[in-house]
């Protein structure tokens, strides 16, 4: 119910800063500071979530903890201020337009306005192993219709579409109340809206072959750094415990979170389970001369074959530093760091099949970046899979918030079904239009799935 409240709270804030701002801007000719302060501060608002992180492990110094969290907060919030300039400049500019093309030029504004903040705070989050892209979707205008039927926008271009069609909308509403534009072509805009959006919710998605899915999510520590093999052992006994409890049909995917290292607990403990699984996709951290890599393995029983995809989009601060961090560590005169762990991404985006039926792992992070779905979308893959290790939002509803909406923006921006598994946090899958298809609470528990 609190992701709920919070996603609410979200989107009321959203549409109230709009409407103030086109307000404010219609009647002080549309300055440029009104807009990057506007921006600067709705993203104050909307990316504070990085202080569910706190205490974070990885930083020893508590004043370092908040110093380096509130740097990025700010930081992140003023670059992405200055994405919203992009506004008042088309706004002072709609009056040497036809009139009937002021609403399509703001749509077009705020979908770029978007489309700019992405790249400029990837930039910003620059770090060794990391590239500058349409990675950060989080705290955007569109994000906050993620708990709206108005979702579905996202199928024609993701969060940055739905972005667009929350301000067109605003701005339609500003303009009747002002009387800026004319009632027939608002009208005219809103029945063109209001066209697409039920196009898009009668569509036909892609049939799947049945196939019985184990969502099994877990709410385990992370290993503890001196004794990690006593650590998986025991986490693989207690799935053990739970598969055999539950016992049921046969499965053709079991699916466990980011950094479960089942596949080689089991082999430690050499123990087989009475429910029949013909394949695993687990999640391990793979050592590589003096490197890490977080990678998906997928484990056919029959076969004895194991193959992997390592991760690409790397998480902020647990996965790597960014460039202004290690400055910013070197003027405190203090790494502050207990563990330098170096990780490093792969360019790679083979999919795994189950016969006919083909899927794409995503890891973590890649959740929240558009780069990552757009490259498995080359492969075509049926279904995608997002293995989590949260731990470190330390059960905060405000994180627990924005995966909620990443994960249903991802299958409703694919049209296809994205299958959540976390530890640590909730569980969450949609199908292609946005539907739930099941939610479950961070603890160890297993769900049956039948896809379609």
């Amino acid at each position: 119910m609190a992701i709920y409240l919070l996603g609410t709270l979200t989107l009321l804030v959203t549409v109230a800063s709009l409407l103030l701002l086109f307000t404010l801007s219609y009647k002080k000719g549309h300055p440029y500071r009104l807009w990057f302060l506007g921006g600067f501060l709705y993203n104050c608002f909307t990316i504070s979530f990085f202080y569910v992180f706190l205490p974070v492990s990885w930083i020893e110094s508590i004043f370092l903890q908040y110093l380096g969290i509130t740097f990025f907060i700010l930081g992140g919030s003023a670059v992405s201020g200055l994405s919203f300039l992009l506004i008042p400049f088309v706004l002072r500019r709609l009056h040497v337009l036809p009139k009937i093309l002021s609403p399509f030029i703001i749509l077009i504004a705020f979908i770029f306005q978007d489309i700019v903040r992405s790249l400029l705070v990837s930039l910003f989050l620059y770090g060794e192993g990391t590239s500058i892209g349409l990675h950060f979707i989080l705290g955007s205008i569109g994000e906050s219709l993620a708990f709206t039927p108005l979702v579905i926008f996202a199928y024609v271009g993701g969060t940055y579409f739905l972005t667009g069609v929350l301000a067109l909308s605003l701005f339609l509403l500003f303009a009747y109340y002002k009387k800026i534009l004319s009632s027939k072509i608002i009208l005219l805009y809103f029945i063109f809206l209001t066209i697409i959006f039920f196009s898009l919710l009668v569509r036909e998605t892609l049939p799947l072959p049945d196939l019985r899915i184990g969502i099994l999510t877990t709410d385990s520590p992370d290993p503890d750094k001196e004794r990690p093999a006593e650590e998986l052992i025991g986490r693989a006994i207690s799935i053990n415990n739970l598969l055999k409890k539950e016992g049921g049909p046969e499965l053709d995917l079991l699916i466990l979170p980011e950094s479960t290292s089942y596949l080689d607990a089991r082999s430690l403990i050499e123990e087989e389970v009475s429910l029949p699984i013909k394949n695993y996709l687990d999640n391990t951290t793979i050592p590589n001369l003096g490197n890490y890599y977080t990678a998906s393995l997928f484990y056919n029983k029959e076969s004895d074959i194991t193959e992997m995809r390592r991760k690409d989009g790397l998480m902020v601060f647990s996965e790597y530093r960014p460039y202004l961090y290690e400055v910013l560590s070197f003027f405190t005169k203090s790494e502050g760091t207990s563990d330098r762990r170096s990780y490093k991404r792969s360019y790679d985006y083979h999919t795994f099949a189950i016969g006919d039926v083909t899927f794409g792992a995503l890891i973590c992070s890649e959740g929240t970046s558009m780069m990552p779905l757009l490259r498995f979308e080359e492969k075509r893959p049926d279904f995608y899979t997002l293995q989590s290790n949260l731990v470190t939002m330390h059960k905060n509803p405000l994180g627990f918030m924005h995966l909620y909406a990443y994960t249903r923006l991802l299958a409703v921006t694919s049209g296809k079904p994205v299958l959540g598994v976390s530890n640590g946090a909730p569980s969450y899958g949609f199908d292609g239009k946005g539907s739930p298809l099941y939610s479950l609470k961070p603890s160890l528990s297993l769900v049956n799935l039948v896809l379609p």
